[in-house]
């Protein structure tokens, strides 16, 4: 089980971007492991002192981040496409 704090952007449609912030940096790497086996091999991964992966969630309309370093680790979910399109 994973523990977050979690946050809800709006923009003038709604909701924009929700975001989860996980403080067990231990369970980051169980959490990214976890979106692997869901979603497959990430989309964009970006390396170095911060990493960056993203999924595709097509059928549901979402991109899942998982933005992560040594002492942080957050997960956040988009849409994939404009406001006109869908997600969220």
């Amino acid at each position: 089980n994973f523990e977050f704090e979690v946050s809800y952007w709006f923009d003038v449609f709604g909701l924009a971007r929700v975001t989860m912030s996980q403080h067990d940096d231990a369970k980051c790497s169980e959490l990214q492991r976890d979106l692997t086996a869901k979603y497959g091999k990430p989309v964009e991964y970006e390396g170095g002192s911060v990493e960056r992966r993203m999924w595709a969630d097509r059928p549901i309309g979402n991109r899942i981040i998982l933005i992560s370093t040594e002492a942080f680790c957050e997960l956040q979910y988009a849409p994939l496409l404009s406001r006109a399109g869908a997600g969220l």
